[in-house]
């Protein structure tokens, strides 16, 4: 079965990052790295919900604007997607910094 769009949804765990990169567009938002806003497990877990029951096949970009493993809610957030969408491709862009602790 062909896969309608969208063929991706970007999901923001994080806005903000521990980083201010130069060319990094997140410098229209912040002035300097410390202050973030995180999305709640009951958000993720709605937004989960709705791809499921909308029948969607997207995979499931967890980037934008701030970097997603400064949520103090990642490995449940993470975890709950995969239980409610088993096989749905998940992918998550990272400066990484904070897996090298």
């Amino acid at each position: 079965m062909k896969q309608e769009p969208p063929f991706s949804i970007q999901i923001e765990l994080t806005e903000g990052c521990n980083l201010m990169c130069d060319f990094c567009g997140i410098h229209g938002i912040r002035k300097k790295a410390g202050y973030y806003n995180f999305m709640s497990y009951l958000t993720a877990t709605q937004i989960a919900m709705f791809i499921k029951l909308s029948g969607w096949n997207p995979r499931i970009e967890f980037a934008m604007h701030g970097e997603p493993t400064l949520n103090p809610m990642l490995f449940d957030i993470i975890l709950t997607f995969r239980k409610i969408l088993p096989t749905q491709q998940l992918m998550m862009t990272t400066n990484g910094i904070t897996l090298l602790k």
